[in-house]
């Protein structure tokens, strides 16, 4: 009886030993999984803020491209058709070629009040 007293005794300390040897390996496990799952994380966050960069980025792109083909329509309405109505005009009101901003008449200043007389209203 002794025997299997101590056959039973030994086997149970082998098995607390591994008990122990094995809650230490899950530990250590649990420490590498939350580490790699920390820096899945950090990537994941990286990878949000970069796509929200880049939407930011493709609509000033937009933005940017539709002021470009606004002023190319601006400047093709300048270079054609009033192009061609102040050569109407030229032709038809006589107008300085050398004047400064030539294609434009002189135009006298803006009434304000302050280039108008003020009548004193006293009592």
């Amino acid at each position: 009886m002794k025997e299997a007293y101590d056959k039973m005794s030994s086997k149970s300390k082998q098995f607390i030993d591994m008990s122990s040897e094995n809650d230490a390996t899950i530990r250590i496990l649990k420490g590498t999984m939350m580490d790699k799952q920390n820096a899945i994380n950090e990537h994941l966050n990286t990878i949000a803020l970069l796509k929200q960069e880049l939407a930011t980025a493709k609509t000033e792109t937009e933005r940017v491209n539709k002021k470009l083909i606004s002023y190319s329509t601006s400047s093709y309405v300048l270079d054609r058709i009033f192009q061609k109505q102040i050569k109407e005009s030229k032709s038809e009101e006589k107008i300085v070629e050398n004047s400064k901003g030539s294609g434009y008449h002189q135009v006298p200043p803006p009434i304000m009040e302050s280039n108008c007389r003020k009548k004193f209203e006293g009592g």
